[in-house]
């Protein structure tokens, strides 16, 4: 479980963008997209096949480490850290200096083992073929 989600908003800590907020677009292993940061141009060839019939320069954003961002929670101008915890069996996370729960995520905790009555199976008969028939009665007359 990730302390940066996809609908967050975050602070850049670093980088060209330092200090500017966006809202996470998605995120991918150790990355994030933000919307707005990190912006390049793309020069796209033009497509005589495809639908790009023309040239042109294309704007979007690129990713940055995961490590270079904080998450800002609703009403809150500071960024905080996140935390987890267990309650009512549910992974939840947390801002650390305030406690405030910051997201209830749908992810339930580890369940225990219960000790739950297993009957034992019932024998199922075999249903036997026509041909295997035919073979048990030649091998019993002879």
């Amino acid at each position: 479980m990730r302390k940066v989600k996809k609908g967050d908003t975050v602070l850049v800590t670093t980088g060209k963008d330092k200090g500017k907020k966006g809202k996470v677009l998605f995120v991918k292993e150790d990355r994030v997209t933000i919307e707005g940061i990190n912006m390049v141009k793309k020069f796209v060839k033009k497509n005589v096949l495809g639908k790009n019939t023309e040239g042109s320069i294309v704007d979007f954003e690129k990713p940055i480490h995961i490590s270079n961002v904080r998450v800002i929670l609703e009403g809150e101008e500071a960024p905080t850290r996140i935390g987890f915890k267990i309650e009512n069996g549910k992974k939840i996370r947390f801002a650390k200096p305030t406690k405030m729960k910051a997201i209830a995520d749908a992810e339930p905790a580890k369940k225990e083992k219960s000790e739950e009555v297993v009957e034992p199976k019932k024998a199922v008969k075999k249903k036997t073929t026509k041909k295997a028939k035919l073979d048990k009665k030649e091998n019993a007359d002879s």
